[in-house]
C-alpha cells in the first residue's frame, strides 16, 4: 500500500521500487551521507539539449536565493512523457550527478510512463556553490516550487523519489510540500527556466486567454495544490 503526507507528496526509495513505487522515503542520516565528497562533472551544459533547465534558486522559506551570487540558479534535467499525469521528482545519490543518473531517469520514464524532474546539488556536476544540509533543502524546494509553480502541475500528481542521500533529501522535502505549495502561487508569467521545458509552452498557450480566466485559473490550481483536488 502507498502513503504520502498530509501535503499530498508520494515519495519512497530507489531501492524499493521493484516491489512499489509509492511507499515512503527511509529515514537515513543526512549529515552521515554528507561526509562523502562530489564526483568530477560527468556532463556540461551542451549535454541534454532540450532537456537541461536551469531552476531560480530560493532558500527553503521561499525568498529569493541572493547571498551568492555564482548559484542563483541550480541545473537540473526535465524528460517529458506524452500524456503523463504523475511527475516524478529524483534525487540523486551522493555518488552521482545529472549525467550517470540520466540513464536511470530514462529508465523511470520509460517503465512507469510519468515526467521526471532529475534535480542537481549545488557543488555538484556543473552547478556551483558547496554542498551543506541547508544548500540541499534550498535546492529540493525550489526544484518544487518550479514544478507547482512554472510546470503548473497539482501537488497531488507529484512523486518524490531519492537514493542514497536523495532520499534523505526526498524526505525532508515530502514534510516541507504543504508549506513550499501555500507560497508557491501560480504564476503565468513564467520566465524562470531557460533551455527546454514547458515552462515556456504553457506560457504561449495562455496569451490568447482574457484576465478573467487567467485568474479564475489560478484559483482552482491553487485549491488542486493545497487540498489534492
Amino acid at each position: 500500500a502507498g502513503s504520502r503526507d498530509s501535503g499530498g507528496v508520494r515519495g519512497c526509495s530507489i531501492d524499493t521500487l521493484h516491489s512499489c513505487w509509492r511507499v515512503p522515503v527511509f529515514r537515513m542520516s543526512l549529515a552521515s551521507a554528507l561526509l562523502f565528497p562530489a564526483p568530477k562533472p560527468t556532463y556540461s551544459e551542451r549535454s541534454f539539449p532540450g532537456e537541461l533547465v536551469w531552476i531560480p534558486l530560493h532558500a527553503s522559506d521561499g525568498t529569493r536565493k541572493q547571498l551568492d551570487s555564482r548559484l542563483e540558479s541550480i541545473p537540473a534535467v526535465l524528460l517529458r512523457c506524452p500524456n503523463a499525469r504523475f511527475l516524478v521528482v529524483y534525487f540523486h545519490s551522493n555518488g552521482e550527478d545529472l549525467g550517470t543518473c540520466y540513464p536511470f531517469g530514462l529508465s523511470l520514464r520509460s517503465l512507469l510512463e510519468v515526467h521526471v524532474l532529475l534535480v542537481e546539488y549545488p557543488g555538484y556536476g556543473i552547478c556551483p556553490g558547496t554542498c551543506s544540509e541547508e544548500a540541499l533543502a534550498d535546492a529540493a524546494c525550489s526544484a518544487l516550487r518550479f514544478v507547482l509553480r512554472d510546470l503548473r502541475r497539482g501537488l497531488d500528481d507529484v512523486i518524490v523519489v531519492g537514493r542514497s542521500l536523495g532520499a534523505a533529501v526526498a524526505l525532508r522535502l515530502a514534510t516541507a510540500a504543504a508549506a513550499v505549495a501555500s507560497e508557491a502561487t501560480v504564476d503565468k508569467s513564467v520566465g524562470g527556466a531557460v533551455n527546454g521545458g514547458w515552462a515556456c509552452e504553457a506560457s504561449e498557450s495562455d496569451e490568447g486567454q482574457d484576465e478573467g480566466e487567467e485568474e479564475e485559473e489560478e484559483e482552482q490550481e491553487r485549491r488542486g495544490c493545497l487540498h489534492g483536488v
